[in-house]
């Protein structure tokens, strides 16, 4: 399977998904992070929205060098 990218929500952070990485890792490698705003990162303007987290997310995956990924969110 491939690269499974765990993204949180509201209240979440990267270590939020750690029961699930376990259930996960026989089967694929788990990326998690903190985006923009959310756990250990600095709060963002209200005038941030979506967007701008996808686009947070296609940096990484692009500096990284990491292969197509399956979303979960």
């Amino acid at each position: 399977m491939a690269p499974v990218l765990l993204l949180g929500g509201a209240f979440q952070d990267r270590d939020s998904w750690t029961r699930y990485q376990a259930r996960l890792a026989p089967l694929a490698t788990t990326v998690t992070v903190d985006l923009p705003g959310s756990g250990a990162a600095d709060p963002l303007p209200a005038s941030y929205g979506l967007e701008f987290l996808a686009d947070a997310v296609a940096h990484m995956v692009t500096e990284l060098g990491l292969p197509p990924l399956n979303v979960m969110g």
